[in-house]
Formats: C-alpha cells, sequence, structure tokens
C-alpha cells in the first residue's frame, strides 16, 4: 500500500486501512530496501519526515545491512515506525 504525502491523518488512514485485513504477504520481504527507497523519496519534502511500515517481522537483510538503514534514517533525520 503506498499513500501519497499528507498531512491529512484521516485520509493516510483510511488509505494504509485495507492492509490490516491481509492475511498472507508471502515471505522473506526485502523490508531495509524498501525502508531505503521510501527515505530517498522523503528527500525533498519540507518539515519532519516519518516512514510508517506494516511488517510481518520475517524481512530479508543481507544485501542491506540494518546498519546502513539505521545509518541513512538516522543522518536524514527520519523517523521510522514499524
Amino acid at each position: 500500500v503506498f499513500a501519497p504525502f499528507s498531512e491529512d491523518l484521516e485520509f493516510i488512514a483510511s488509505a494504509i486501512a485495507p492492509a490490516r485485513n491481509v492475511q498472507t504477504v508471502g515471505s522473506a520481504t526485502l523490508i531495509n530496501p524498501a525502508i531505503l527507497e521510501a527515505a530517498a523519496l522523503t528527500s525533498d519534502q519540507p518539515g519532519r519526515r516519518a516512514i510508517l511500515i506494516l511488517t510481518d517481522n520475517q524481512g530479508l537483510n543481507y544485501k542491506s545491512p540494518d546498519e546502513e538503514v539505521i545509518r541513512l534514517l538516522s543522518s536524514d533525520d527520519i523517523l521510522l515506525y514499524a
């Protein structure tokens, strides 16, 4: 699920609500590459930035180590909510 940037919290809530009903999302999600891509999309956005992911915590990170993601998010002052 992707929602465009918005300050309208009701819009965001309705955009991501369908994800609650997904029972099978597969396995071995590439969470870290997705976070890096989301961070790149926020790079030109003014103000506070946050990335919200809904996860089953079954991600693969062998190509994008956690440390790389943490360093990028920290240096770009981006919050991650998982």
